[in-house]
């Protein structure tokens, strides 16, 4: 490589280097400022979650399409859930979504919930630890 493509190389990470430590800078001093925005983003983002990754957790866990898989841990479970939460568990992993399985208004308040609760404790959080660094 030639000595100005290596400058040019060098300004361009060290630029990029600064611009990250720019935005995480900001970005931390925004949630410090604004404790319940920051909570009602991450309790979005957790609402968000929930409806993405339980259906894929649940299937790795034995709750498919084809059933329960014998051996798995959704076998074990069987045992000591209630058939209810089985039976919501089988539903989510069969059909590989939540609001397929119970119904788009449980989906919503289930989501909205998790996510509420976890944009509070955030908030809580981020207040706590302001009160901490004064």
């Amino acid at each position: 490589m030639s000595e100005r493509m290596k400058t040019i190389s060098n300004t361009y990470f060290q630029n990029a280097k600064d611009l990250a430590y720019t935005g995480a800078s900001k970005c931390k001093q925004t949630m410090k400022n604004h404790p319940k925005y920051t909570g009602a983003v991450v309790g979005t983002a957790a609402a968000a979650g929930v409806i993405v990754t339980l259906p894929i957790a649940l299937g790795a866990v034995g709750f498919g399409a084809a059933g329960i898989a014998s051996g798995s841990l959704a076998a074990g479970a069987m045992a000591n859930l209630p058939v209810g939460v089985i039976a919501v568990a089988q539903s989510v992993g069969a059909l590989g979504t939540i609001a397929g399985a119970v119904g788009g208004t449980t989906c919503a308040a289930i989501s909205a919930g998790f996510g509420a609760a976890t944009g509070m404790i955030a908030s809580k959080i981020i207040d706590n630890s302001n009160k901490t660094e004064e």
